[in-house]
């Protein structure tokens, strides 16, 4: 378990591009200590691994188990889900006017429909006017 901490300490340094000396000055340790810290060399004691994880910017559980836990992403789970019922909102939204400008062209249709009833009722009655 040692080694997969220390393995995903070095991913995490890697990942922000600092190199082992930045976080040795950052936890106030010689780079000779921090490298045995990093390689593998000697044992991670615990106050040092929360040094380690503040100057990395994360937690000492993401360096223990390699991964944020989703306690720790609980806001961006509930920025997602804002973010998902606010565009949820916005296609209901959207669609609600779709529907609405549709039922308008439909009535202006059955307007349409309506007086083309009227002209053929007109029309047939001047034929039957002149016919007789």
């Amino acid at each position: 378990m040692d080694r997969d901490i220390k393995q995903h300490i070095s991913n995490k340094r890697k990942e922000l591009s600092l190199t082992q000396k930045d976080v040795a000055q950052k936890i106030g340790i010689s780079l000779k200590s921090y490298r045995a810290l990093e390689t593998g060399k000697t044992q991670i004691l615990n106050k040092k691994i929360s040094k380690i994880a503040e100057s990395l910017g994360t937690s000492p559980v993401e360096l223990v188990l390699g991964y944020k836990p989703s306690s720790e992403n609980k806001n961006q789970l509930e920025e997602l889900e804002a973010n998902y019922k606010n565009n949820l909102d916005d296609i209901k939204k959207m669609y609600e006017e779709q529907i609405s400008r549709l039922e308008d062209k439909i009535n202006d249709l059955y307007q349409i429909i309506e007086q083309q009833k009227e002209l053929i009722l007109t029309k047939d009655q001047i034929i039957n006017f002149l016919k007789s």
